[in-house]
């Protein structure tokens, strides 16, 4: 398990934990009290984890030392945070 904490705008701090399990990545990406497991999508560009519970769709795209995390379906997603940064 890897973690790593992120500064996002509005002071907003948000910490993720990596994970590998049997050829699959697995985040755990904690913001505002919100606790989230995502899996690793197929085909993306830097790297997309995606909500394992359909009900509360959220992605968390990284790449480099940047995070960015959405809500909602692909048609209608909103940026939550979209200028996450490394600590």
């Amino acid at each position: 398990v890897t973690s790593v904490s992120y500064a996002c705008e509005r002071g907003t701090a948000i910490m993720a934990s990596y994970l590998n399990v049997e050829g699959k990545s697995f985040a755990v990406v904690t913001a505002e009290g919100h606790q989230v497991a995502m899996e690793l999508a197929k085909g993306s560009a830097g790297a997309r984890y995606v909500s394992l519970d359909t009900q509360a769709p959220y992605s968390w795209w990284t790449e480099n030392d940047r995070g960015i995390l959405s809500y909602g379906r692909s048609t209608a997603e909103t940026l939550l945070f979209q200028d996450c940064h490394e600590q």
